[in-house]
């Protein structure tokens, strides 16, 4: 981070410091204030009504930076310029800079080199149920496996509710002995997931979700059942 900054953070005599340390004068011939420290000497020129040259210089009147002040009328916010640098004050604090901060190169991790196919997908598909509402509804879901897919449709083999689909579903992937494998599901953070968790939630399952901050679902871990759920299907497992 740059030196200059800790000249730049300091306020003007438009928001001032109270510190006693500090002493403000104005040239009334110049019109430029002289803002004094024990360190430095900060002089401020209004150009115009917003906008005002900064000078600093130290004990023996070297400079050591000059910058812009720019006041957006009737806002509070300052704009600071220096070179490059551009810093934002909000009611006297600061609330954005584009100061850029060195780092170190981070180092490249080799890829591992074990490939793993225990991976596979799901999907759910819904359609809207009540205009006036705007309530969603699952019509079909379906998983795929080493390239083979597994399809449930509403009204196929006694399956008569979205949540029966979805019930049926994950069943079939505890009795076929996949439960080791990571699905990726189209949507999960902010629709699938959703029905996924409430209809596995409601029939008994326990699930344990990773959430951001925004409340987007990242994954579902869901665990088999010790004893069944009321209109389970399946074996217990």
């Amino acid at each position: 981070m740059p030196k200059e900054l800790r000249y730049l953070k300091q306020k003007s005599n438009m928001a001032p410091i109270f510190k006693p340390d500090l002493i403000n004068y104005n040239d009334l011939d110049s019109n430029i204030n002289y803002t004094y420290s024990s360190n430095y000497i900060m002089k401020i020129e209004p150009l115009d009504r917003n906008n005002y040259n900064i000078d600093v210089v130290d004990s023996n009147n070297d400079k050591l930076l000059s910058f812009k002040d720019y006041w957006e009328a009737g806002s509070g916010v300052l704009i600071r310029k220096y070179k490059d640098l551009e810093l934002k004050f909000k009611n006297n604090k600061l609330d954005h800079s584009n100061v850029k901060i060195k780092m170190g190169r981070l180092m490249e991790v080799p890829q591992e080199l074990v490939f793993d196919n225990k991976i596979g997908t799901i999907d759910i598909e819904t359609y809207r149920s009540s205009e006036a509402s705007g309530l969603m509804s699952v019509y079909a879901c379906a998983y795929a496996v080493e390239g083979k897919t597994q399809t449930y449709w509403l009204g196929e083999n006694n399956l008569l509710t979205g949540e029966s689909l979805i019930i049926q579903m994950i069943w079939d992937i505890f009795n076929n002995r996949l439960t080791s494998n990571t699905f990726y599901a189209h949507n999960l953070g902010k629709f699938d997931g959703h029905f996924l968790i409430k209809t596995l939630l409601d029939a008994g399952f326990k699930v344990k979700a990773s959430i951001k901050e925004d409340k987007t679902i990242i994954s579902l871990r869901i665990s088999t059942l010790l004893s069944g759920p009321k209109g389970k299907v399946g074996k217990r497992k």
